[in-house]
């Protein structure tokens, strides 16, 4: 199945939930009017992950509470409940809240 470039409505990346084993990959998410599909690779339209089906949609709703992940959410079809959410971001393991090399105010 390929996706209709001309048909899109928003793209970017999310984390999904994996359906068999549970975990949260990074997938390549395009919305067109009906659909939301996913893609391992960005701005690839061809050979879904995952295709859902938004005229059967009953609820979108934060699941942030549910999944403990800032900015999720999940979508409901009759099949399934997807839970996606924004991509975790990296925190710096040396954080330096001092840019000046330099400790001494007075070189």
């Amino acid at each position: 199945m390929a996706v209709e470039v001309g048909e899109i409505l928003k793209e970017g990346w999310l984390e999904k939930e994996s359906a068999v084993i549970r975990a949260y990959r990074k997938r390549w998410m395009v919305l067109t009017p009906d659909r939301l599909y996913s893609f391992k690779g960005e701005m690839q339209y061809t050979d879904p992950t995952e295709e859902m089906d938004l005229r059967q949609c009953y609820t979108v709703k934060s699941a942030d509470d549910l999944i403990n992940r800032p900015f999720s959410f999940t979508v409901q079809v009759p099949e399934r409940n997807y839970f996606l959410a924004s991509p975790q971001l990296n925190p710096d393991p040396n954080p330096n809240p001092n840019p000046n090399p330099n400790p001494n105010p007075n070189p």
